[in-house]
């Protein structure tokens, strides 16, 4: 089903579609924001941005992320917050 699709396959395989406002923290989500860098090392944050917004609406995902901006988690949140926006700008 999501053979063409590494990035959700991991996604849904971690259960992180069912981390919500915990997302940045989840014990797997680091594990797949990591192998989303690998597999896509140009382009992983719009790939991540892509993915996370099947689950979640713009606004829930911004607050996630924002959310998100503290200690360990800060440059990931940023990064994919920049991602966001450029995705709302594309549109």
């Amino acid at each position: 089903m999501f053979g063409n699709n590494p990035v959700e396959y991991a996604f849904r395989k971690y259960g992180l579609m069912k981390a919500e406002d915990n997302l940045l923290k989840h014990k797997k989500f680091n594990k797949w924001f990591t192998q989303t860098k690998k597999l896509y090392p140009l382009v992983y944050n719009e790939k991540a941005v892509s993915t996370l917004l099947r689950y979640y609406s713009d606004s829930k995902l911004y607050k996630i992320l924002n959310a998100g901006k503290v200690g360990s988690t800060k440059d990931v949140a940023e990064g994919l917050q920049n991602a966001l926006r450029k995705s709302w700008l594309s549109k």
